[in-house]
C-alpha cells in the first residue's frame, strides 16, 4: 500500500499540484500553494500600496538598498501571511473563498501599514551606517564591526515577511536599540566590549544549533527573538525590553526547543 498526498506548489508565478510522501512536506508545499494563489487571485497591486507612502518615507527607501518595488512586494507577501495565519489551511473551494475575501478585504491595510513602519526601519538604519561611517579609531573596530553585523540580521532584502507584520515594529525597536547603543559608546567603550562578550556566545551557541539541523522548527525560531531582546537589555534597554529574558533563560528555551 501507498499513500499519497495531494498539495499545491508554488512556482514562483504559477501554482502546481503536486503528490508527496508525507503529510508533513504536504502541509509545508500546501501554504505556500495556498500563499501564491492568494497572492494572484486576491492581493493588493504594488502601486495601490505604494500610493500610501509619504515622501519622506519614500526618500528612506531610495538611500537604501532595497528597491521600493522590492520592498512593496515583501510588505504585500507579509500581509497576506498575517491573514492566512487566521484560518485553517484550505482544503476545499469554499475555504478557500473564506480566506480570498479576506485576504482582498484586509491586505492592502495591512501591507500599508507594513511598508511604513518598513521604511521607517531603513531610515533608521541609514543613520546607524553614518554614525559608523566615522567611527575610524581603533578600539572602536569590534563594536562596529558587530553593529554592522546586527543590522545586517535585522535589515536585509526579505526583512519584512521574515518577521511578520506583527513583529515589524519589534525590529524597527531593535534598529533603533542599535542608535541608542551608538549614542552611549563614548562614554565607556570598554563597558560596550564587555556586554558583547555577553551577549555573542549565547548567540555563537544558537548559530551552530541552526546550523546542524535539516529543517529549523518555528520554536526553534522563536528563540531568534528571544536573543535580539537580550541585545536590548544589555545594550539598550531604556528603548524597551518585551518580557524578561537572560542568557541562561535563552539556552534552556534553544535546549527545550530542538528536535
Amino acid at each position: 500500500v501507498v499513500k499519497a498526498y495531494p498539495t499545491l506548489l508554488d512556482k514562483g508565478d504559477s501554482v502546481a499540484l503536486r503528490v508527496v510522501d508525507n503529510p508533513g512536506l504536504q502541509q509545508r508545499a500546501m501554504r505556500g500553494g495556498v500563499r501564491r494563489l492568494l497572492l494572484m487571485a486576491a492581493a493588493p497591486t504594488p502601486a495601490k500600496v505604494e500610493r500610501t507612502l509619504d515622501s519622506r518615507a519614500k526618500l528612506a527607501v531610495a538611500a537604501s538598498d532595497i528597491a521600493l518595488s522590492d520592498l512593496t512586494a515583501d510588505c504585500i507577501e507579509a500581509a497576506v501571511d498575517a491573514v492566512m495565519s487566521r484560518y485553517e489551511l484550505p482544503w476545499d473551494d469554499a475555504a478557500f473563498r473564506r480566506i480570498e475575501r479576506a485576504v482582498r478585504d484586509d491586505t492592502a491595510g495591512l501591507a500599508a501599514d507594513a511598508l511604513a513602519v518598513a521604511a521607517d526601519v531603513l531610515a533608521a538604519g541609514d543613520r546607524v551606517h553614518k554614525r559608523t561611517a566615522v567611527l575610524v579609531a581603533e578600539p572602536l573596530r569590534p563594536t562596529v564591526a558587530d553593529v554592522h553585523a546586527h543590522l545586517a540580521r535585522l535589515v536585509a532584502p526579505g526583512f519584512v515577511r521574515r518577521s511578520g507584520v506583527d513583529r515589524l515594529p519589534d525590529v524597527y525597536r531593535y534598529v533603533r536599540g542599535i542608535e541608542y547603543r551608538l549614542d552611549h559608546l563614548a562614554g565607556d567603550v570598554a563597558r560596550d566590549q564587555r556586554r558583547m562578550a555577553d551577549v555573542r556566545p549565547v548567540e555563537r551557541e544558537y548559530a551552530e544549533a541552526v546550523a546542524s539541523m535539516d529543517r529549523v522548527p518555528d520554536a526553534v525560531r522563536d528563540v531568534a527573538w528571544l536573543l535580539e531582546e537580550l541585545r536590548m537589555s544589555v545594550f539598550a534597554q531604556p528603548e524597551g525590553v518585551k518580557g524578561p529574558v537572560s542568557a541562561k533563560r535563552i539556552r534552556q528555551e534553544l535546549s527545550r526547543s530542538r528536535p
